[in-house]
């Protein structure tokens, strides 16, 4: 719920006291009535410049949120270009993995143990051979 920023109410105009002499009642209304005017037309004035301030403050509420609807659009234009340049029959490959493999492929093994001490088993699995279990047997009996 908002807080109130404004509050606009209307004052009294005309209190006066009425004087007891009646030569002076009408003299006293010509008075009465210039100053009720002078002081509605200041109402009026005062009312306009909140106005005034609340249509300013409307303003930079509608610029603040232009500009985040502009950047929005350019964010969703963005992702329009990027989204029709996809292809969607075509497979998502991990690029990190497919670049780890190719840096193992490619780079010899940097390892302090040289090829020669690992056993043959840990390199044909590093390298994607996959055996069976009988052809694992029979290599640890030959």
């Amino acid at each position: 719920m908002p807080f109130a920023k404004r509050i606009v109410e209307p004052q009294l105009l005309c209190r006066y006291q009425i004087p007891n002499e009646e030569s002076l009642l009408f003299e006293d209304l010509v008075s009465i009535s210039n100053v009720a005017l002078s002081r509605t037309l200041r109402q009026l004035s005062d009312l306009a410049k909140h106005a005034c301030s609340i249509f300013q403050e409307l303003e930079t509420d509608l610029t603040t949120t232009n500009q985040r609807v502009r950047g929005l659009q350019g964010r969703i234009g963005q992702l329009q270009h990027t989204c029709s340049e996809l292809d969607p029959k075509q497979e998502a490959v991990r690029t990190r993995l497919l670049l780890l493999l190719q840096e193992l492929e490619t780079k010899p093994t940097a390892s302090p143990v040289a090829s020669a001490g690992i056993p043959d088993m840990i390199s044909q699995h590093a390298c994607g051979i996959l055996h069976s279990p009988t052809t694992i047997t029979s290599q640890r009996l030959a």
